[in-house]
């Protein structure tokens, strides 16, 4: 198959060339960052090339692009089979080649050795936490660190959601692709409090109370009475910590513009000569959302594990963090009537930690939804998209008892029997049911065979449902997506307890300020 890039695209590559090679693709799903990576590769004339990407992407995305426009093959580096080892070996002693490697290999492995000629790192939002190992590891933080972005000559991130919906990550994304630009005022100033200061508007909110390190009941098990004597006489008890809570770019679309260069993509808005609304053709998704109503057993489960977000002390409530696992767990009983298991744990206030799993026929007025809409499409292919990853098992195998041809796409499934089943979608495969932390990249193909969309829910993380969205609604689609979301008549899949909390630790803090 011959490759003839898009005029964007040569475009596109005339500018990285101009740039040495360096610079920020924010180009949105589906936009071919990929493709505008290897066509700059190519033309670098690098000698060895490193490709950082999630391993969702290593096949589908890469290695079939790679072969398409550079007729090269890109080599995975890993630490269990023999060629993975023998590609980490070649790549720290310098052999030539493109080589791929996944953020958490990247982040683990010492990489002080890697001197690649070209670096790339796709889904750059994965690595651009400020202090985190990974972005030190890229890009640096302290003086100490010792990036590896300074020991390549041409650099690419690629991101369709650089910022992650959090501005201040784009300090790390501007040192790794100028870290010479690191002066007061430059895109990548090497002071981060500093750019922050510089960049963004900020206010200033209550963060914590000194001292205030041990859970009241969780001590008082332990020591009847002891508590109030330890803190008795502390000057600082009581007295609240203060922070700044950053909150936008100062001047909305300063720093993009002050970029050495950045190309930039959108589906449906004017980003360049080439496409004055947007690079795809289709009209945006056709949104439709349907509400069910949960059965009066979820809700009292529901309740029960509300009551477990706050601790008391006496008539005083005790702020702490809501666990992850339980905004999990609440959303996931909106779904359906769960199957609730006492793991044996007790968790810092005293309740039992319980395991929600779901039976293939539990009561639930989501699949019950899910089969109406299969009806409406029927012989049409659909993708129902969650974040749960046993109601996805549940639904999975509910549908296959009724006869659909359908399969799981998730991190319950072996990467290799994902990838086969997706090439029978379509064909085989009339449904797919996919987890969004599975699906959301490198996944590219899913549009040329599927533009129906069942969302259940959506993830806590709202970077992934971004991705999630551009899985049909992308280049190659074959027409318009039809999207339709299903919410219960709580409001809790779709995050309200979480924004309960939210609202309720904020207004025991400040309960906290008044009395101290």
């Amino acid at each position: 198959m011959t490759f003839t890039p898009y005029p964007s695209q040569v475009d596109d590559l005339n500018k990285l060339r101009a740039n040495n090679y360096t610079g920020c693709l924010a180009i949105e799903m589906g936009g071919g960052k990929t493709v505008d990576a290897l066509m700059a590769t190519k033309d670098s004339g690098a000698a060895q090339t490193l490709i950082i990407a999630p391993q969702s992407t290593h096949k589908k995305a890469w290695r079939e692009d790679a072969e398409l426009v550079m007729g090269e093959e890109v080599r995975i580096i890993g630490n269990s089979l023999k060629a993975e080892k023998q590609a980490m070996s070649d790549l720290q002693w310098g052999y030539p080649g493109l080589y791929i490697v996944t953020p958490q290999l990247f982040t683990r492995e010492d990489s002080t050795s890697w001197t690649p000629d070209m670096l790339i790192v796709d889904e750059s939002h994965m690595l651009n936490n400020p202090k985190a190992a990974g972005q030190r590891k890229l890009s640096g933080y302290q003086v100490k660190d010792k990036p590896i972005s300074r020991r390549s000559g041409m650099r690419l991130a690629l991101s369709g959601t650089h910022a992650r919906n959090n501005f201040e990550r784009m300090w790390a994304t501007c040192r790794f692709l100028w870290p010479e630009l690191n002066g007061r005022g430059e895109v990548a100033y090497d002071n981060y409090y500093g750019w922050l200061h510089e960049r963004m508007t900020s206010e200033d909110i209550v963060k914590g109370f000194k001292w205030f390190k041990v859970s009241w009941d969780r001590y008082e098990k332990r020591q009847p009475g002891q508590y109030a004597k330890i803190v008795e006489g502390v000057p600082h008890f009581g007295e609240p910590d203060t922070a700044k809570k950053w909150l936008m770019e100062a001047e909305p679309g300063r720093l993009f513009e002050e970029m050495p260069c950045v190309i930039q993509h959108f589906r449906r808005r004017e980003c360049c000569a080439h496409h004055p609304e947007g690079f795809l053709k289709h009209d945006e998704p056709n949104v439709s959302t349907r509400t069910v109503e949960i059965s009066t057993q979820q809700k009292r489960i529901i309740r029960d594990l509300e009551n477990q977000g706050l601790a008391w002390l006496e008539e005083h409530p005790l702020s702490v963090q809501l666990p992850m696992t339980l905004q999990q767990r609440i959303r996931q009983a909106t779904l359906a009537v769960p199957t609730l298991i006492a793991n044996g744990e007790i968790d810092e206030f005293g309740n039992p930690v319980t395991e929600l799993f779901f039976k293939h026929d539990a009561v639930s007025p989501f699949a019950d939804e899910v089969d109406d809409l299969l009806e409406k499409w029927e012989d049409e292919t659909v993708c129902i998209f969650l974040s749960s990853q046993r109601f996805a098992s549940a639904l999975t195998e509910r549908l296959k008892r009724k006869g659909e041809r359908v399969f799981e796409y998730s991190g319950a499934i072996s990467k290799r029997e994902r990838e086969e089943n997706l090439a029978r979608f379509g064909t085989d495969f009339r449904i797919m049911v996919a987890t969004l932390e599975s699906v959301g990249t490198g996944t590219d193909g899913i549009q040329k065979v599927c533009n129906n969309e069942i969302w259940i829910e959506r993830s806590l993380d709202e970077t992934v449902n971004t991705q999630g969205e551009g899985r049909t609604d992308r280049l190659g689609s074959r027409a318009q997506t039809q999207r339709v979301y299903i919410e219960d008549d709580t409001g809790y899949a779709a995050g309200r307890f979480s924004k309960q909390m939210t609202k309720r630790l904020a207004l025991a803090e400040s309960t906290k300020v008044k009395v101290r």
